[in-house]
């Protein structure tokens, strides 16, 4: 026992003798909470919060009422009412609002006492009360509490509706129109028709050409208002479908806004036209693409072989035969309120043309699609009687052969071949890569026609007469139609006159060499000129490599900075009697401020130095003038040093 009481005698000791504030904890004077939800009618209490520093919240009170130690209170009859998180703020209410706060580990709240708190409370950045926790800490726990102005309406600053379709002519009016969001509703929808100055009833059909006005009125809900300028107007932006609408100015403390646009019905599309149409040739593709009118676009355009009886025709036809009959059709449909006029039966009745002739109109009754068509006749393939290749290149010593060229329309080149031809025909040789002096060279360029061309013939050969850059060419019989090769030989491959081609090597100067710049050609004839004079060295400045002292010379050194290249000079031995002072530099008998001032101008080049000046202000002793010398002496005058 006596133990213990002794270790406990000491335990005590030990801890009267540490400082008072060993274990004190840092002190939270004000609380900081912010971002809660002000009471907007309609919404629910917001439970969220931002805290500051060293405090947090505390779900140690939660109830029904309280959610992460946040409680409204509804205040307006000035009684307080709790709320749940279930509940919704009332317009014209006023409510209040507790937040409860831990401290941190480390942290305390500011307090009189154990049951009195003394902090600052904050919330959205506006003085609350602070309040004790009854049966808690009061260093611990806190609490704070903001009253909110009376609630006001939730504002709605966007309206439209969607579903309300776009007078079509012929088609009744539309009334029915829905309400982007559940903030408001339809009170009310009015159309009218511009055009007649007349007002329309439900069930009126459009009339081609008319103008229509639309005006809706939406109206807003409980706890909604729409949002208004200073003098009660509307200050909302809207929109019909995905259109603008414009907002009708009428006041109504934000309960009815107006909203309206109007729409023009196009005219029926009394006649179609489709050009660009390639008409068929044997051997063509198929032409799928062209341009039609407005109001309208092409779907898509099929090809048919019209040659025979109704039931032999084939459909979907990509590339055309000889002596055949061929018919496009082109499916067109409307785009957004266009639509084709109809007769009085409903049949489609619209003029059509293709390629500017009269086209067949396959009838229907739909006012939206509408399938046009024309009948060709395939038409022989052109006949190609002469072709033509330019631009191939004459050979010349150590070049490589041409491989391309141009040629005329409705053929193409499919192949380049260069042959060696100087000798005998068994001595040729194909695929020439560069052309050698004293050789001769024939160009072979095989041609290929195109869709809807063909090369003459006389039923068995070929008969197409050919050039080669414009001179006549060689023709290599052929049983082909379709495809042929044509040649040409040129002359013998002459040694070419030397011109001297100099490149350009330049010699950069030295420090102590000229510079100059060597010319060489591809012969091997050299020469060199344009001189240029020695740069010259460029020294830095002098630094002082061993210090003068008393009877002994000291050496300075600069560098060039170019070569590299050293010089030296010799400093003077410092006589006997001479006595220094480092730091000294003024040389007026004490170290100061100004020495200090004097010592940096000269590390920043901004002084040159004396020998004296060298010696007194290099306190560092590595034989250069530094920061850190004047530092020292700076130091060394304060008597710091």
């Amino acid at each position: 026992m006596k133990k213990f009481i002794t270790l406990l005698i000491s335990v005590v000791m030990i801890f009267g003798m540490m400082p008072l504030n060993a274990f004190a904890a840092d002190v939270i004077s004000t609380v900081k909470i912010g971002d809660i939800s002000a009471p907007v009618a309609g919404e629910k209490p917001d439970y969220v919060a931002t805290y500051g520093s060293g405090y947090n919240f505390t779900t140690t009170f939660d109830n029904q009422n309280m959610n992460y130690g946040i409680a409204w209170v509804d205040i307006t009859t000035g009684t307080a009412k709790s709320m749940t998180s279930t509940d919704v703020f009332q317009v014209g209410h006023k409510y209040r609002v507790a937040v409860v706060v831990k401290a941190q580990s480390g942290y305390l709240f500011s307090k009189t006492d154990n049951f009195t708190t003394s902090v600052a409370g904050l919330i959205n950045g506006k003085k609350g009360n602070a309040y004790a926790i009854t049966g808690y800490n009061a260093g611990e726990y806190v609490g704070i509490t903001y009253e909110f102005a009376v609630c006001d309406y939730a504002r709605i600053s966007s309206c439209g509706v969607t579903g309300l379709d776009i007078p079509a002519a012929g088609e009744k009016i539309d009334f029915t129109a829905v309400p982007k969001d559940d903030s408001y509703t339809v009170s009310s929808v009015y159309w009218r028709d511009a055009t007649a100055n007349s007002s329309v009833s439900e069930g009126s059909v459009a009339v081609a050409g008319h103008k229509y006005e639309v005006e809706i009125w939406l109206k807003a809900k409980d706890n909604y208002r729409f949002k208004v300028d200073g003098e009660g107007y509307p200050s909302v932006s809207a929109k019909i479908g995905a259109y603008n609408a414009t907002v009708i100015e009428t006041t109504s403390e934000g309960v009815v806004v107006g909203i309206t646009d109007s729409y023009i019905v196009p005219d029926d599309i009394t006649a179609v036209t489709v050009s660009g149409i390639d008409a068929p040739v044997t051997g063509a593709t198929a032409d799928t693409t062209a341009s039609c009118g407005s109001g309208y676009q092409i779907k898509k355009i099929v090809w048919v072989d019209t040659t025979g009886e109704y039931k032999d025709r084939i459909y979907d036809i990509t590339k055309f035969e000889a002596e055949r009959k061929y018919t496009v059709q082109v499916y067109l449909e409307t785009i957004g309120n266009y639509r084709f006029a109809t007769d009085y039966d409903g049949v489609t009745d619209v003029d059509a043309k293709i390629n500017g002739e009269k086209a067949i109109l396959y009838s229907d009754y739909s006012t939206t699609t509408v399938v046009i068509g024309y009948e060709f006749t395939a038409t022989a393939p052109n006949v190609i009687d002469k072709v033509y290749v330019n631009g191939i290149d004459t050979p010349g010593f150590g070049k490589a052969p041409d491989m391309e060229g141009t040629c005329g329309e409705g053929y193409e080149i499919t192949e380049i071949i260069w042959v060696d031809t100087t000798g005998e025909y068994k001595d040729y040789v194909y695929g020439i890569t560069e052309f050698e002096v004293g050789h001769k060279y024939t160009v072979q360029i095989t041609l290929k026609v195109k869709d809807g061309y063909k090369f003459l013939t006389d039923g068995y050969y070929n008969e197409v007469v050919g050039e080669i850059n414009m001179e006549p060419a060689i023709e290599y019989g052929s049983h082909s139609d379709a495809e042929l090769t044509i040649g040409y030989e040129f002359p013998v491959v002459e040694a070419p006159e030397h011109t001297h081609e100099y490149k350009a090597v330049v010699t950069a100067p030295t420090c102590t060499q000229k510079g100059y710049t060597t010319y060489t050609c591809a012969c091997g004839d050299t020469y060199k000129a344009d001189e240029t004079k020695a740069t010259g060295h460029s020294f830095g400045a002098w630094e002082t490599v061993k210090k003068a002292e008393i009877g002994v010379e000291g050496k300075e050194q600069r560098k060039c900075k170019a070569c590299g290249k050293t010089e030296e000079r010799t400093i003077p031995a410092l006589k006997e009697e001479t006595s220094y002072m480092l730091g000294d530099v003024k040389k007026d008998g004490k170290i100061t401020a100004a020495d200090a001032r004097l010592a940096l101008r000269i590390s920043a080049k901004l002084e040159t130095p004396t020998e004296y000046m060298k010696i007194v202000a290099d306190m560092t002793q590595d034989g250069k003038i530094t920061a850190a010398d004047a530092r020292k002496i700076l130091r060394k005058s304060a008597k710091l040093e």
